[in-house]
């Protein structure tokens, strides 16, 4: 079941070497590559990386975890639940929601639009 889990977004078939992939992503450390994208985004926001994975629902928090876990999904690839572990073992479908409320808003403010593809170029 759990890798079944793991290759819902998997683009492709799942051969031996994708299935490798997965697991070794699913036991990776959680925090790798998103320790990075919390620091950037951290400081496009003004807030302390601290902040972005932790509990407070402050919108001037909150907007930039959003962002975190959003830029977590889309340039890391990560999964969600892996995601969720990295922002303080917050759950999949908290960082489904976030994911797509980030998407939603890109639309609507040409602000926080601007300040997203900054961020995914400097980190993709």
């Amino acid at each position: 079941e759990r890798l079944r889990t793991l290759g819902r977004g998997h683009a492709g078939p799942l051969d031996a070497d994708a299935v490798a992939r997965l697991l070794a992503d699913a036991f990776a450390d959680p925090t790798g590559p998103v320790t990075r994208i919390v620091a950037r985004v951290a400081a496009a926001f003004g807030v302390e990386p601290a902040a972005v994975t932790g509990t407070s629902r402050l919108r001037s928090v909150l907007l930039p975890r959003h962002v975190a876990m959003y830029l977590a999904r889309e340039v890391a690839h990560l999964p969600l639940p892996q995601i969720g572990a990295a922002f303080g073992g917050r759950d999949h479908t908290t960082v489904g929601h976030a994911v797509r409320k980030i998407a939603g808003e890109l639309g609507r403010d040409a602000k926080l639009a601007r300040i997203v593809k900054d961020l995914r170029g400097e980190l993709g």
